[in-house]
């Protein structure tokens, strides 16, 4: 066991010491512009494949001696929880930012509509629309809609529209999705119904990652991009 315990050790030192310049960006996420968006992206990327790769390597040293499970579980827990605090943290800031966008694209949106409507006004009386906007002068109008997938040179993120539901009054939740069933009752709100008696339901987003070209280690990571 003490031979495990020396291995893992000296695993989870390495991990971190790979790892530093991440663990040093994950404690200082933040989003104000499209291009740090994209940092923001590349970094939850490499997050998540570090996260896992210390996963890996603790139930590796896991399966030889079942005994041994909790010390290592207590020697990982710390380094993982940095790593979970990251990227909880760049999720919140990415959510915010593109949130912001979205509500930005729908102003701009509602703001276009009430300018064409105020153009086309004076038909009403004269009978005569005006002729339609040129494609640049429609384009300024409006700003661009945020995308639900953002693509980055490590890969890409999708943002996905979720929701969190917690039973307040479980009396109240419709016979068909009891127990209450957090199953049944995600299946109905993923379908579209939202009021569900019983049931406080509130929209999130989640985002999920993909790698472009799976890298080995995060060192080839690192060299993909700059932050």
């Amino acid at each position: 066991m003490a031979t495990t315990i020396s291995k893992s050790q000296v695993a989870l030192s390495k991990l971190q010491e790979e790892q530093t310049p991440l663990l040093k960006w994950l404690a200082s996420a933040h989003v104000s512009s499209a291009e740090e968006q994209k940092d923001a992206e590349n970094l939850l990327i490499s997050a998540r494949f570090a996260l896992r790769q210390a996963e890996a390597t603790r139930k590796g040293f896991q399966k030889p001696i079942t005994e041994s499970r909790n010390n290592i579980n207590n020697l990982f827990r710390p380094y993982i929880a940095r790593l979970e605090s990251g990227i909880s943290s760049l999720n919140t800031v990415l959510h915010a930012w593109h949130t912001s966008q979205v509500k930005a694209a729908e102003t701009s949106r509602i703001a276009a509509l009430a300018i064409e409507a105020a153009r086309i006004a004076p038909s009403h009386e004269t009978g005569e629309l005006p002729p339609p906007l040129a494609a640049p002068a429609a384009a300024a109008l409006l700003t661009p809609s945020a995308p639900k997938t953002s693509r980055t040179n490590m890969g890409s993120v999708s943002y996905i529209k979720s929701y969190e539901i917690e039973i307040v009054r479980a009396d109240l939740v419709p016979r068909d999705l009891c127990e209450p069933s957090l199953t049944k009752i995600r299946a109905r709100v993923n379908s579209g119904i939202l009021d569900i008696p019983g049931c406080f339901i509130s929209e999130k987003l989640i985002s999920s990652t993909r790698v472009a070209n799976q890298p080995k280690s995060l060192n080839d990571a690192y060299e993909l991009t700059k932050f």
